[in-house]
């Protein structure tokens, strides 16, 4: 359950941030998938991302801090999901 929470703190932060409307909707888009993805069956459960990592480069980007900007945070969130993705359990 605290995944959830991690990810809707993300959300959250990232609603109230400046950032451009554009890149807040991929955000939301890819945030809301890692959501997603979360309630399949993923064979290991430690192939969980580390959504705390994910909430700190949302807030650094959100406020300005981060020296790789909102295209790094979209390229970090593609990467969880991607290997999230990989990790599913089809098989059943």
């Amino acid at each position: 359950m605290n995944e959830y929470n991690l990810i809707n703190r993300c959300l959250s932060t990232l609603k109230s941030s400046k950032m451009d409307v554009m890149s807040k909707l991929r955000m939301e888009s890819l945030l809301i998938g890692i959501k997603m993805l979360m309630l399949v069956d993923i064979a290991g459960q430690d192939s969980t991302p580390d959504l705390e990592e994910l909430l700190l480069h949302v807030k650094e980007v959100c406020t300005g801090e981060s020296a790789d900007g909102v295209n790094g945070l979209l390229e970090h969130v593609r990467k969880l999901q991607s290997s999230m993705v990989s990790c599913l359990d089809l098989s059943c």
